[in-house]
Protein backbone atom coordinates (compact mmCIF):
# COMPACT_ATOMS: atom_id res chain seq x y z
CA UNK A 1 0.00 0.00 0.00
CA UNK A 2 1.29 3.66 -1.23
CA UNK A 3 1.34 6.09 1.72
CA UNK A 4 1.16 9.56 1.34
CA UNK A 5 4.62 10.46 2.15
CA UNK A 6 5.96 7.53 -0.19
CA UNK A 7 4.32 9.40 -3.57
CA UNK A 8 6.99 12.45 -2.94
CA UNK A 9 10.11 10.09 -3.49
CA UNK A 10 8.67 9.29 -6.95
CA UNK A 11 7.36 12.86 -7.76
CA UNK A 12 10.28 15.07 -6.21
CA UNK A 13 14.27 15.64 -7.10
CA UNK A 14 16.68 14.37 -4.29
CA UNK A 15 17.09 18.91 -4.19
CA UNK A 16 13.30 18.68 -3.92
CA UNK A 17 13.10 16.09 -0.55
CA UNK A 18 15.49 17.56 1.31
CA UNK A 19 13.83 21.12 0.89
CA UNK A 20 10.68 19.31 2.31
CA UNK A 21 12.55 17.82 5.24
CA UNK A 22 15.03 19.81 6.17
CA UNK A 23 14.38 23.29 4.33
CA UNK A 24 14.21 24.77 8.02
CA UNK A 25 17.98 24.43 8.08
CA UNK A 26 18.08 27.23 5.31
CA UNK A 27 16.13 29.71 7.13
CA UNK A 28 17.19 33.11 8.40
CA UNK A 29 16.49 33.62 12.06
CA UNK A 30 14.20 36.34 11.41
CA UNK A 31 12.36 34.08 9.11
CA UNK A 32 11.75 31.33 11.76
CA UNK A 33 11.12 33.90 14.24
CA UNK A 34 8.52 35.00 11.97
CA UNK A 35 7.03 31.35 11.68
CA UNK A 36 7.35 30.80 15.27
CA UNK A 37 5.06 33.58 15.76
CA UNK A 38 2.69 32.74 13.01
CA UNK A 39 1.96 29.47 14.48
CA UNK A 40 1.68 30.64 18.26
CA UNK A 41 -1.12 33.41 16.94
CA UNK A 42 -2.64 30.40 15.27
CA UNK A 43 -2.45 28.89 18.28
CA UNK A 44 -4.15 31.27 20.38
CA UNK A 45 -6.88 32.35 17.98
CA UNK A 46 -7.53 28.30 17.46
CA UNK A 47 -7.32 27.55 21.73
CA UNK A 48 -8.65 30.61 23.11
CA UNK A 49 -12.33 29.77 23.16
CA UNK A 50 -11.91 26.69 24.67
CA UNK A 51 -12.77 26.35 28.40
CA UNK A 52 -9.07 24.91 28.89
CA UNK A 53 -7.62 27.93 26.69
CA UNK A 54 -9.89 30.50 28.76
CA UNK A 55 -8.43 29.03 31.88
CA UNK A 56 -4.84 29.67 31.02
CA UNK A 57 -5.24 33.11 28.84
CA UNK A 58 -8.17 34.66 30.78
CA UNK A 59 -11.07 36.60 29.32
CA UNK A 60 -9.28 38.74 27.19
CA UNK A 61 -7.64 36.97 24.19
CA UNK A 62 -4.09 38.20 23.60
CA UNK A 63 -3.73 39.67 19.64
CA UNK A 64 0.12 39.42 20.01
CA UNK A 65 3.32 37.45 20.87
CA UNK A 66 3.74 40.50 22.93
CA UNK A 67 0.58 40.88 24.68
CA UNK A 68 0.70 37.01 25.00
CA UNK A 69 3.90 36.95 27.05
CA UNK A 70 2.65 39.60 29.20
CA UNK A 71 -0.56 38.29 30.34
CA UNK A 72 -0.08 34.24 29.71
CA UNK A 73 1.21 32.88 33.40
CA UNK A 74 3.77 30.32 32.71
CA UNK A 75 1.88 26.98 33.59
CA UNK A 76 3.31 23.38 34.52
CA UNK A 77 1.48 20.12 33.75
CA UNK A 78 -0.40 20.34 36.87
CA UNK A 79 -2.54 23.35 35.74
CA UNK A 80 -3.55 20.82 33.23
CA UNK A 81 -4.01 17.57 35.78
CA UNK A 82 -7.59 17.93 36.43
CA UNK A 83 -8.55 17.90 32.62
CA UNK A 84 -6.20 15.86 31.10
CA UNK A 85 -5.79 13.04 33.40
CA UNK A 86 -9.39 12.44 33.12
CA UNK A 87 -9.27 12.97 29.22
CA UNK A 88 -11.84 15.59 28.88
CA UNK A 89 -12.27 16.43 25.35
CA UNK A 90 -15.13 18.92 25.79
CA UNK A 91 -12.12 21.38 27.41
CA UNK A 92 -9.74 21.12 24.66
CA UNK A 93 -10.08 23.58 21.35
CA UNK A 94 -10.52 20.51 18.92
CA UNK A 95 -11.20 16.69 19.59
CA UNK A 96 -8.13 15.05 19.66
CA UNK A 97 -6.83 12.71 17.02
CA UNK A 98 -5.16 10.74 19.72
CA UNK A 99 -4.27 10.53 23.17
CA UNK A 100 -0.44 9.58 24.16
CA UNK A 101 0.83 9.47 28.19
CA UNK A 102 4.25 9.68 29.33
CA UNK A 103 6.69 6.82 30.72
CA UNK A 104 5.29 7.41 34.21
CA UNK A 105 8.34 7.95 35.91
CA UNK A 106 7.03 10.14 38.37
CA UNK A 107 4.57 7.78 39.65
CA UNK A 108 1.55 8.19 37.05
CA UNK A 109 1.09 8.69 33.37
CA UNK A 110 0.88 12.13 32.27
CA UNK A 111 -1.81 12.11 29.40
CA UNK A 112 -1.64 14.65 26.38
CA UNK A 113 -4.11 15.22 23.63
CA UNK A 114 -2.55 15.54 20.20
CA UNK A 115 -4.31 16.92 16.99
CA UNK A 116 -4.28 16.22 13.63
CA UNK A 117 -2.29 18.73 12.57
CA UNK A 118 0.11 17.96 15.52
CA UNK A 119 0.70 14.60 14.03
CA UNK A 120 0.86 15.68 10.46
CA UNK A 121 4.04 18.09 11.86
CA UNK A 122 4.79 15.57 13.87
CA UNK A 123 5.24 12.91 11.20
CA UNK A 124 6.90 15.35 8.96
CA UNK A 125 9.67 16.27 12.04
CA UNK A 126 9.98 12.25 12.17
CA UNK A 127 10.95 12.50 8.37
CA UNK A 128 13.86 15.47 8.97
CA UNK A 129 15.37 12.95 11.44
CA UNK A 130 15.49 10.12 9.17
CA UNK A 131 16.50 11.98 6.38
CA UNK A 132 19.33 13.57 8.59
CA UNK A 133 20.49 11.14 10.39
CA UNK A 134 20.37 9.19 7.09
CA UNK A 135 23.05 11.72 4.87
CA UNK A 136 26.28 11.85 4.96
CA UNK A 137 26.09 15.82 3.44
CA UNK A 138 23.64 18.15 2.70
CA UNK A 139 21.18 17.56 0.00
CA UNK A 140 21.68 13.67 0.21
CA UNK A 141 18.94 11.54 0.42
CA UNK A 142 19.79 8.05 1.39
CA UNK A 143 16.11 6.05 2.12
CA UNK A 144 12.89 5.42 0.56
CA UNK A 145 9.63 3.88 1.06
CA UNK A 146 10.24 0.83 3.18
CA UNK A 147 13.62 1.70 4.93
CA UNK A 148 14.01 0.02 7.90
CA UNK A 149 14.07 1.52 11.34
CA UNK A 150 15.41 -0.29 14.64
CA UNK A 151 12.41 -0.24 16.43
CA UNK A 152 13.31 0.19 20.11
CA UNK A 153 10.35 2.36 21.65
CA UNK A 154 7.67 1.09 23.68
CA UNK A 155 4.05 0.54 22.37
CA UNK A 156 1.04 3.00 22.26
CA UNK A 157 -0.43 4.91 23.98
CA UNK A 158 3.20 5.67 24.89
CA UNK A 159 4.44 8.80 23.25
CA UNK A 160 7.00 7.52 21.05
CA UNK A 161 5.25 4.33 20.28
CA UNK A 162 1.95 6.29 19.00
CA UNK A 163 4.36 8.71 17.57
CA UNK A 164 5.12 5.55 15.46
CA UNK A 165 2.34 4.13 14.77
CA UNK A 166 1.21 7.57 13.55
CA UNK A 167 4.21 7.85 10.95
CA UNK A 168 3.86 4.06 9.41
CA UNK A 169 0.37 5.94 8.37
CA UNK A 170 2.24 8.55 6.24
CA UNK A 171 5.09 6.85 5.37
CA UNK A 172 5.55 2.87 4.25
CA UNK A 173 8.61 1.32 6.68
CA UNK A 174 9.74 -1.84 7.69
CA UNK A 175 10.26 -2.03 12.00
CA UNK A 176 12.62 -4.62 13.33
CA UNK A 177 11.58 -5.92 15.24
CA UNK A 178 7.94 -5.59 12.93
CA UNK A 179 5.01 -3.69 14.96
CA UNK A 180 2.83 -5.83 15.40
CA UNK A 181 5.01 -8.41 17.66
CA UNK A 182 7.23 -5.66 19.33
CA UNK A 183 4.10 -4.74 21.08
CA UNK A 184 3.60 -7.92 22.71
CA UNK A 185 7.69 -7.90 23.41
CA UNK A 186 8.93 -6.90 27.00
CA UNK A 187 10.37 -3.68 26.49
CA UNK A 188 13.70 -4.91 27.19
CA UNK A 189 13.75 -8.30 24.73
CA UNK A 190 13.50 -5.66 21.86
Amino acid sequence: MVRAEDAYFDKLTHRELWKRYCGFLDLSIEEFMAIQKELLLDQIERVWSSTLGRKIMGDSKPGSVDEFRHTVPLTTFEDYTPYLSEQREDVLACKPALWCHSSGRQGQFKWVPHSADFLERANKACLSIVTLASARQRGEINYGPGFRFLLVLPPPPYMSGSMIDSLAKRVSFKALPPRDTAGNMPFQRR
